[in-house]
């Protein structure tokens, strides 16, 4: 899940230091979606969900620098209303985020992209992550995502 995100109906794949490109052909036959391969430039930002988060109401926020310039016209072409977000914020890996409808939990040390965030409505809860940044992850990292299954 780390490198593969949804947004607006596309799923975005990211690809260069843990992920193969060649896997995001067969994942997309696989969900029956469109699936646009991006690539991390970045070696600091090595999954996808280091560098950009989707939000619900079709936008998003990114730290653009991490992507090449092909992995940036793509996300900006299928994404509204991005957010970058400034380098020293995106070293606190503040798009490794839990988004939940309008609630946004994110690690302390953004606090550009929370007034922003919650100018576009969202509630933002920062949390402590520095020792789990040490071990390059953040609130994203400490999560399993659980698709709800209807009773049978």
């Amino acid at each position: 899940e780390g490198d593969a995100l949804f947004g607006n109906d596309v799923l975005f794949c990211g690809y260069k230091f843990r992920s193969d490109i060649q896997s995001h052909r067969a994942i997309a036959e696989m969900l029956g979606c469109l699936a646009i391969s991006v690539e991390l430039v970045d070696p600091r930002f090595y999954h996808l969900d280091t560098c950009f988060c989707p939000l619900p109401d079709g936008g998003g926020f990114w730290f653009p620098n991490a992507f090449d310039e092909y992995g940036q016209r793509a996300i900006r072409e299928h994404m509204t209303d991005l957010i970058d977000v400034a380098p020293e914020e995106a070293m606190h890996f503040s798009c490794n985020a839990v988004v939940i409808d309008r609630d946004i939990v994110l690690p302390e040390g953004a606090p550009q992209l929370v007034t922003k965030l919650q100018e576009r409505g969202y509630r933002c809860h920062a949390l402590p992550m520095t020792e789990f940044i040490k071990a390059g992850g953040a609130c994203k990292c400490l999560t399993m995502f659980m698709p709800q299954r209807e009773k049978a």
